[in-house]
């Protein structure tokens, strides 16, 4: 028996209510079409046969859908199905054609379309009904367009529309996970449970596709367009377990572009992809950083070529490649002007592991890389505001650097981070300084900054060689080595600069000297050491022709005489050098290095007016006292010893000629009395020997060459004691036979 079913223009509104559309979901127009045949069989002893052919059409068709977060409409210029010997009594597989033509998704209240799909074409459908299998053959999209938003609240449009769909599981079973990491996995319903429903897609292409990104978080930010966009898929199992194979090919912002070829597979998760994405904007993007940067994005471009594989459970990340960063400008929004900008940083060789952790990198190229540094009005830095602080930190401003205080906290155990970098190089760099904090305001510029940093590792450091330039006329160099990534930080580093203009830092001197700088150059040699987080630096400061200018009002000078300061500093040539000592433990969490040197620099100026003869020894290089000379009690000759330091003195003095000394005599009347009276009996002693020899008619000696034995001492002080003329009685003095020494040399 055969049946034809021949429908033209059949209106579904008046079917409406007899349709199984779900609750919320209207139906608001659509027409249908049909041109099909029914062929019915039935032999003796068999199984009847029906089969179904021909056409099917739907014909301006509108949907209306309200449950979902953003109500939309969609839709559908024509939908063509063509039935090949369906059998309906599910005996044999089914097969189909269709194809779809001006396909849209509007949402209410707007006009245009948030997915668009002119034609699609879905050849060699196949339904087995007994497996419960559906395999598409080959399916084409045509022009598909797609536009996305992300609103000011951060939600997405296009998620929103599906919301309620993304959010469940029908007919599968959660299997318990037999690892705490790795994706989820889903396995048949056990027997006695229907069977589930499977799908296939042998062949997917998306051709000449087109997808709109706006943000609207960010103010005046250009939507990301990626136009065109063509995608192959093949053999796509919708259970995930065995891979599909891709590639994709776009163009993003018309300048940008990416190629992929690969695998993928979700169950477990497992994929490898070779990419080539070349000058990808990422201005449109950064609204996904969230709060977590305060600074804009103006321009900036990313390009990578490489592979990326990852499997296991846990998964297992692998990354090789390498990677640019080009055209970078990030704007200041507090002070209106740009922070950080660079043309090109340049990352070759780049190789990522995530289990065991390590990253590995031969080289990275910075050129033409700028920082804009500035110290606001209030005293805060810049740099800090392109991340936002989340920490709670409070700052306080000493001696115009801003210092973090942070709570006490025990020290943790830092582990060494295994990242290994062959080398870092720098080429025509710029760092512009302006301190606003300061009145008036400085500025600096250090430019023409080139040099590099070898092998970094955490078990190694790495050497570092900087030079530039300072406001075109002063050169500096660091040299050294450092080592960010093992367990403790270490650093040993050496700069030096020359002849910087001192009088560029008036600011500063009129605010904490009370000073403006008439002239003078700087230079300067600094180690800087860091082992274990404890600090060790030496700071040689060397000023040439340093004269004060006119004296500035500031609450904030320091109370010392600076005359007096500079000329025991300053040389017969006009020239001052010292050394700043620092030490200090970064383990500290109150340490400021800042404030160290200012605090140091400050104790310089208090020691050169409140102990001028110390500083004079240490500039000397001596290290002994010069504030006072010591003569032997009842002596008047100088030492060897007080000559050297007369001498030192003599020579710091000669090399000051701003300097006047004083000198003050004084003598101690209570030992040079004693001593003197003993210098007076030791002479009537050696003068009695000598009397002695001369009445013998013997060759004497001279007083000074005369020597006194302890047998004739006692002799000696006897005929003195006799012969000299007490004011006390004769029972009083006594005889010589029965008077000790001691009583006799007091006596005397």
């Amino acid at each position: 028996a055969t049946l034809d079913l021949k429908l033209n223009n059949i209106d579904l509104m008046q079917m409406k209510e007899y349709s199984p559309v779900p609750i919320g979901i209207n139906l608001l127009t659509g027409y249908l079409d049909s041109n099909l045949q029914l062929i019915y069989t039935q032999e003796a002893d068999k199984r009847s046969k029906m089969f179904l052919s021909g056409n099917a059409s739907l014909r301006g068709l509108e949907f209306e859908n309200k449950t979902t977060e953003e109500p939309y409409n969609i839709n559908l210029d024509q939908l063509d199905v063509m039935l090949i010997d369906v059998d309906l009594s599910g005996q044999k597989s089914a097969k189909l054609v269709m194809e779809l033509a001006g396909a849209s998704l509007v949402h209410s209240g707007e006009e245009r379309p948030i997915l668009s799909l002119p034609k699609l074409i879905a050849n060699n459908i196949y339904i087995d009904s007994l497996q419960k299998n559906i395999v598409f053959g080959m399916v084409k999209l045509d022009q598909f367009k797609a536009s996305m938003r992300r609103k000011e609240d951060g939600q997405l449009n296009l998620i929103q529309s599906f919301m309620p769909y993304l959010v469940k599981k029908i007919g599968q079973k959660k299997v318990e996970k037999r690892k705490e990491v790795g994706p989820e996995v889903y396995e048949p319903a056990p027997e006695g449970v229907s069977k589930l429903w499977t799908a296939e897609i042998e062949s997917l292409k998306i051709v000449d596709a087109a997808l709109n990104f706006e943000d609207l978080t960010l103010a005046k930010s250009a939507p990301v367009v990626v136009s065109p966009l063509n995608l192959d898929i093949y053999n796509i199992d919708f259970s995930g377990v065995d891979p599909l194979n891709m590639a994709l090919q776009a163009t993003i912002n018309r300048h940008g572009s990416i190629e992929t070829n690969g695998s993928l597979a979700w169950s477990p998760w497992a994929f490898n992809f070779v990419i080539d994405a070349k000058d990808i904007d990422l201005v449109s993007l950064q609204g996904w950083a969230g709060d977590h940067l305060n600074a804009l994005l103006t321009r900036g471009k990313a390009s990578f070529e490489g592979e990326v594989k990852a499997d296991g459970e846990p998964l297992k990340i692998r990354l090789d490649g390498k990677s640019k960063f080009s055209n970078f400008n990030f704007f200041d929004k507090g002070s209106a002007a740009d922070i950080l900008r660079w043309k090109e940083i340049d990352i070759s060789g780049i190789r990522f592991l995530s289990d065991p952790f390590r990253t590995d990198i031969a080289s990275i190229v910075i050129s033409n890389f700028f920082v804009n540094v500035r110290l606001s009005p209030n005293g805060e830095i810049n740099i800090k505001n392109i991340v936002r602080n989340e920490n709670g930190a409070e700052e306080r401003i000493t001696y115009g650097i801003p210092v973090t205080e942070y709570s006490e906290q025990p020290k943790l155990k830092i582990e060494a981070l295994p990242v290994h970098i062959g080398k870092v190089e720098f080429k025509e760099s710029n760092i512009d300084f302006n301190d606003q904090f300061i009145k008036p305001n400085y500025r600096a510029n250090l430019t023409n900054i080139t040099g590099q940093i070898s092998s970094l590792a955490p078990e190694n450091p790495g050497e570092l060689r900087i030079k530039g330039v300072v406001d075109k006329s002063a050169p500096f160099e660091i040299t050294g080595e450092l080592n960010p990534f093992g367990s403790n930080l270490f650093l040993g580093i050496s700069a030096k600069i020359t002849g910087i203009d001192l009088p560029i830092f008036s600011p500063y001197s009129g605010k904490y000297l009370g000073h403006v700088i008439e002239k003078g150059k700087l230079s300067a040699g600094i180690n800087f050491d860091v082992k274990e987080g404890e600090l060790k630096a030496e700071n040689r400061i060397f000023l040439d022709q340093f004269t004060l200018g006119k004296k500035i009002e500031s609450p904030d000078a320091l109370d010392v005489p600076l005359s007096l300061a500079i000329a025991l500093l300053k040389n017969q040539r006009g020239e001052i050098g010292f050394n700043l000592p620092i030490n200090g433990s970064f383990n500290d969490p109150n340490f400021n290095l800042g404030g160290v040197i200012t605090d140091t620099f400050v104790n310089l100026l208090t020691k050169a007016v409140t102990s001028p003869f110390t500083l004079l020894s240490s500039l000397a290089g001596d290290g002994e006292e010069l504030s006072e000379i010591d003569f032997l009690p009842g002596h008047g000759r100088m030492e060897p010893e007080i000559e050297r330091r007369l001498q030192i003195l003599s020579k710091a003095l000669a090399d000051r000629p701003g300097l006047k000394l004083e000198i003050t005599g004084y003598a101690d009347l209570g030992n040079d009395l004693n001593v003197l009276k003993r210098e007076i009996l030791d002479h009537k002693i050696m003068a009695q020997k000598l009397l002695k020899s001369v009445e013998k008619i013997e060759s004497g000696d001279s007083s000074q060459d005369i020597s006194i034995k302890p047998e004739e001492y006692e002799e000696f002080l006897k005929l003195i004691y006799e012969e000299e003329k007490f004011d006390i009685s004769n029972n009083e003095r006594g005889f010589a036979n029965s008077t000790s020494i001691s009583e006799m040399e007091k006596l005397i």
